[in-house]
C-alpha cells in the first residue's frame, strides 16, 4: 500500500545526525546491532489489512477502552493512573512527525491527545509500557538502526517491553487507522491486531474479565483467556504468543 512517503533513502549522514541527538547510553543489544540495513524495509501488512483497519476504526471505542484501562489501574491501586502524562495538542503531535515524511493516523492522534504515555515502571497493558510520543519517535529511530530488527520506516512503536514492541503505521495526512505489528529481536514482525482500537479494546476486555489480573504488586495472565479474547476481537489475526494445550483436567 502506498502511504505517501517520499522516495528519500536512509543515508549515512542522516543516521549519524540523528545519533548525535540520542542519549549516549544505548541498550547493549542495539549498540551491538547498529546498522542502516533496517532502513526502507518493506511493510508486513497487506492492502486488505489496511482496509480493515480503516473500516473498523472507532474513536468512541478507542477512548472508552483507554478510560476502562485507566479505571482498572485506579481500582487496583497500581499507581499508574496517577503517572499518566497529560495529553498533547494536535499541533505538538503534528510537529513531532514533521521530520518523519509520515503523518500520524487519526488513532495515534487520539491516543496521544488522550495521554502522552506514562511516567511509571508499572505496565499500562499486560506487561507493556505506554510510550510517550517523544519516546516512541526515539525508539523508532533506534529500531531503524538495529540490524537485528526488521523494522520499517512507516512503523511507529506505541507499547514496549525489553526488546518487544507493538507498533502501528504512519502514512498520508488523513489516514484513519492502520494495523498493529508485533516485533521482537528474535522473530519476524507479524500483523497481530486489526488496528489500535482493537488492540486497546482487547486489552481492556482482558483486564475486566481477569484474563490479566493484579496480584502482589504485579500483573499476571491467563494465556488461554487472553488468546480467546484476542480471537474474538481480531478474527483471522495471529495471537503473538505461544499457547500451551490445555490438559484434560483444565
Amino acid at each position: 500500500m502506498d502511504l505517501g512517503l517520499s522516495s528519500k533513502v536512509c543515508s549515512i549522514n542522516a543516521v549519524l545526525d540523528h545519533l548525535r541527538k540520542l542519549p549516549w547510553q544505548l541498550p547493549g543489544i542495539l549498540v551491538a546491532g547498529l546498522a542502516i540495513g533496517g532502513c526502507g524495509a518493506e511493510p508486513v501488512a497487506t492492502d486488505r489489512q489496511f482496509e480493515l483497519a480503516a473500516e473498523r476504526a472507532d474513536t468512541a471505542a478507542l477512548l472508552a477502552g483507554l478510560e476502562q484501562i485507566k479505571a482498572w489501574h485506579q481500582s487496583h491501586a497500581t499507581g499508574l493512573a496517577e503517572k499518566l502524562r497529560p495529553g498533547l495538542s494536535e499541533e505538538t503531535i503534528a510537529s513531532a512527525f514533521a521530520d518523519l515524511d509520515c503523518h500520524p493516523t487519526d488513532e495515534l492522534r487520539i491516543l496521544w491527545s488522550w495521554r502522552d504515555g506514562a511516567m511509571d515502571t508499572t505496565p499500562f497493558i499486560w506487561y507493556h509500557d505506554f510510550l510517550s510520543l517523544e519516546d516512541a519517535i526515539s525508539a523508532r529511530w533506534l529500531l531503524r538502526l538495529a540490524a537485528l530488527a526488521k523494522w520499517n520506516r512507516r512503523l511507529v512503536p506505541v507499547f514496549a517491553f525489553d526488546g518487544e514492541w507493538y507498533a502501528t503505521y504512519c502514512g498520508t495526512s488523513g489516514t484513519v487507522a492502520a494495523p498493529i505489528v508485533h516485533l521482537t529481536f528474535e522473530d519476524e514482525p507479524h500483523v497481530t491486531y486489526v488496528n489500535l482500537t482493537s488492540f486497546v479494546v482487547t486489552m481492556a476486555q482482558a483486564m475486566s474479565e481477569k484474563a490479566v489480573r493484579w496480584e502482589d504488586g504485579g500483573m499476571f495472565e491467563d494465556i488461554h483467556a487472553l488468546e480467546r479474547i484476542h480471537r474474538l476481537q481480531n478474527p483471522g489475526y495471529a495471537f503473538p504468543y505461544y499457547v500451551p494445550a490445555l490438559s484434560g483436567n483444565d
